[in-house]
């Protein structure tokens, strides 16, 4: 009897070593996976820094020192070879370091093209700017999605009796990215007392009191403005009565550091105003995503932004699918007895994005 009662106890044993090394065997593989994405936006980044120096200095060839500074970071910031086996404190610590030191060069070449109107307006520079908004976002959700995996991972850890296990096949607690005191948070609209969200990349000064800053300030948000008039069909009086009723997600998350918009969340909220010019400020969204609904003289239509698109008559350029933070989008909209003409519509900065011009049936 009691040789049995050894060999259950020993199966039992067995079952548990198994069960537990292979659970931590597939959690260090999905913080393998998380490092990885993490590296990637990383690498993403760097590949855009040639063009972005090369584009800047076709304006602003004498902003020698801001333009080394960045190549420099870079090429700091590339020498730190770190996989996720390699991860220890004093070695992610050193990366991170190398890498804010990317985004604060980053930040005062972003912040002397200002100074630049020719630069400001280059297609190219445009076009590497908004790529480079992309990746920060991108690069902030990698790197929380790797603290969230390796939270994970170090509570298997450190839990008994699993840590036994651990210990025995030296499976060790890994360290996260550290982000400065109270730069990431999350930011709702709907409760927000101040809506329009300004944001600058953070910079790294010695401690000189000689020492100037130069920070770029953007709006975070989108701007959605909508101008009404009538062909004569409306009043002046039932113009300034119209009822406009904007419902779109009205939360993300913010990193002040970086001074980027990220994982826009699902909650919605609607945001109500009357009269004839109307503005809504929403949180970085698709346009499919937003809904307008407009009343006037007892007549409602309702729509998605995108969805705008496929009912405009004459349309010279298309609404846009993303709307970026630091944009706006402005509809010009025209009320005549056959239903709303949309006489015309453009994104701009804000920034400029062009025009769109078509009917609307209610």
């Amino acid at each position: 009897m009691k040789k049995w009662i050894w060999i259950g106890v020993v199966a039992v044993v067995a079952i548990f070593f198994y069960a537990t090394y292979n659970g931590f065997v597939n959690r260090e593989e999905g913080l393998k996976s998380a490092w990885s994405n993490v590296e990637t936006q990383y690498q993403r980044r760097s590949d855009l820094i040639p063009n972005l120096v090369n584009t800047v200095k076709g304006y602003a060839a004498h902003e020698s020192e801001t333009l080394g500074a960045v190549t420099d970071a870079r090429a700091r910031a590339a020498s730190i070879s770190l996989s996720a086996g390699e991860l220890t404190p004093a070695k992610l610590a050193e990366f991170q370091e190398a890498q804010a030191g990317v985004r604060s060069a980053l930040g005062r070449l972003i912040a002397v093209a200002e100074s630049y109107p020719d630069l400001k307006a280059n297609q190219n520079f445009l076009e590497l700017q908004a790529q480079l908004e992309g990746t920060e976002n991108r690069i902030s959700v990698a790197r929380k999605q790797f603290n969230e995996v390796a939270r994970t991972y170090n509570v298997s850890v450190r839990r008994f009796p699993a840590n036994l296990v651990a210990k025995m096949f030296g499976f060790e607690q890994k360290p996260y990215f550290e982000s400065a005191e109270g730069s990431e948070f999350t930011f709702d609209l709907s409760t927000a007392a101040d809506k329009d969200l300004l944001l600058a990349p953070a910079m790294k000064v010695s401690k000189s009191a000689d020492t100037k800053v130069n920070l770029a300030f953007k709006h975070a948000m989108h701007k959605l403005a909508i101008n009404y008039a009538s062909d004569g069909t409306y009043t002046q009086e039932q113009l300034e009565a119209v009822k406009t009723t904007c419902t779109a997600k009205s939360s993300c998350e913010v990193n002040m550091a970086a001074a980027t918009v990220s994982k826009t969340a699902d909650k919605t909220a609607a945001f109500g105003a009357a009269g004839k010019a109307v503005r809504f400020l929403l949180v970085p969204q698709t346009s499919e995503e937003v809904t307008l609904k407009i009343e006037i003289g007892g007549k409602t239509v309702e729509h998605t932004l995108a969805g705008l698109n496929e009912v405009l008559k004459n349309a010279t350029q298309e609404i846009p699918a993303a709307l970026d933070g630091g944009k706006c989008l402005t509809l010009n909209l025209t009320f005549g007895k056959d239903g709303i003409v949309v006489e015309g519509s453009q994104i701009g900065g804000w920034e400029d994005q062009g025009t769109v011009d078509g009917d609307i049936s209610m």
